[in-house]
């Protein structure tokens, strides 16, 4: 629909689409029939190969083969498997070490922060990324320290929104993933 829709409207306005693929000229169209049952032809071939991607990556996180593009901090990528960096592991553990004494996240965030501890991120204006209670709060609930990992945390709905999973599809729990940084 929304195919036809912009047809009409460029058409609307006196420009010709040509289609390449099908051979399909607008100024040329008899009708929008043949135009229509390609538009759906393509919208459901696009749904069969976003299909068969979904299964080849849930088939790559049960078997453990899965490769993330982000690393935790702590780690970095060496041949698409995760090495500690033992500068960053040091701290790792420091904050970890902090939860364990009973210190809250606010105040281990702010204690790196005093002591310019780098985030290894950056702001969306290019400074240096800060410690947050939230990103010592991921930290400590990310199994990934432990050398384990846990795929499919989230997933992107029907609307192209990335949700947390809560359960709403399976997840992949993978022992031994990885170097562990903590015990």
């Amino acid at each position: 629909s929304d195919c036809l829709e912009m047809v009409r409207e460029l058409t609307g306005m006196g420009v010709n689409i040509y289609f390449e693929k099908e051979n399909i000229h607008t100024g040329s169209m008899e009708s929008e029939f043949l135009l229509t049952i390609l538009a759906s032809l393509a919208e459901e071939e696009s749904r069969s190969i976003s299909g068969n991607e979904r299964w080849a990556i849930r088939k790559r996180f049960e078997t453990g083969r899965f490769h993330v593009s982000k690393v935790p901090y702590g780690y970095r990528l060496e041949n698409r498997q995760f090495a500690v960096n033992e500068e960053e592991a040091a701290i790792v553990r420091q904050i970890f070490a902090s939860v364990l004494e009973g210190k809250g996240t606010s105040m281990i965030a702010k204690e790196l922060n005093t002591r310019g501890i780098p985030t290894g991120t950056l702001k969306r204006d290019g400074s240096p990324g800060e410690w947050t209670a939230a990103r010592i709060q991921n930290m400590i609930t990310n199994v990934a320290y432990t050398g384990d990992m846990l795929f499919q945390k989230t997933f992107v709905n029907g609307r192209h929104q990335r949700m947390n999973n809560y359960g709403d599809r399976p997840q992949y729990y993978v022992e031994g993933h990885d170097a562990a940084i903590i015990e």
